[in-house]
């Protein structure tokens, strides 16, 4: 996460701003954006929002993917193409864990 992103928290009625660097806690998210960049050595793609803010995933071995569907279709794993797909300017969508560094 970049350090200019900033979230807000709402803790007994009172508002905070609170930077990604102050955030020492784990939790999940979805973001949505468009690939900058793929290391295939490290698994590690680079997202961009946008709202400019970059973002840098790290693909695991029980990292899955799936094509977006209309309702009623049916289900279209993507999990052995994922790798491929992740070209510059590709838009996707991630659900993940943020773990803070340090």
């Amino acid at each position: 996460m970049t350090k200019s992103r900033q979230r807000t928290q709402h803790e007994d009625g009172n508002a905070m701003t609170i930077t990604p660097d102050q955030m020492r806690f784990t939790f999940s998210d979805t973001i949505a954006g468009y690939v900058t960049g793929f290391n295939r050595d490290t698994g590690v793609f680079t997202l961009r929002t946008s709202g400019g803010q970059e973002y840098p995933v790290r693909l695991k071995g029980h990292t899955y993917a799936w094509f977006v569907r209309n309702l009623g279709e049916p289900y279209h794993d993507a999990t052995g193409q994922m790798r491929e797909m992740l070209v510059e300017g590709t838009y996707l969508y991630v659900y993940g864990v943020f773990y803070p560094e340090g």
